[in-house]
C-alpha cells in the first residue's frame, strides 16, 4: 500500500485504488493479529475504485470520484462529510 492514516482511535486506514480501503484494528490481547475490514460501495461509498485516505484537521476522511466521505462507526459505513 502507498497510503495509510491512523484514526483517533488507534485504528489504521490503508487505501488503494485499484483494492479498497481496508481498516486494520490492533486488540491488546493479541497484537500479531489484528482484525482486518474492508470497505467498498456495499458500505457506503460511491464506488469500489478510486477511493483515497486523507487525514484534515486530525479527522479521517475518504476522497472519492463523487465527493469526500467520512466513516460512521455506529453503522460501520460511509456517508457523505458534511464539512
Amino acid at each position: 500500500c502507498r497510503i495509510m492514516v491512523r484514526d483517533a482511535d488507534g485504528s489504521v486506514w490503508v487505501s488503494h485504488p485499484y483494492r479498497g480501503l481496508y481498516r486494520v484494528v490492533w486488540s491488546e490481547n493479541d497484537p500479531y493479529k489484528p482484525a482486518v475490514s474492508f470497505f467498498n460501495a456495499q458500505n457506503g461509498l460511491p464506488s469500489d475504485l478510486n477511493n483515497y485516505v486523507f487525514k484534515i484537521a486530525g479527522k479521517m476522511v475518504v476522497g472519492t470520484e463523487k465527493g469526500v466521505y467520512r466513516f460512521q462507526p455506529d453503522a460501520n459505513r460511509f456517508v457523505p462529510d458534511e464539512d
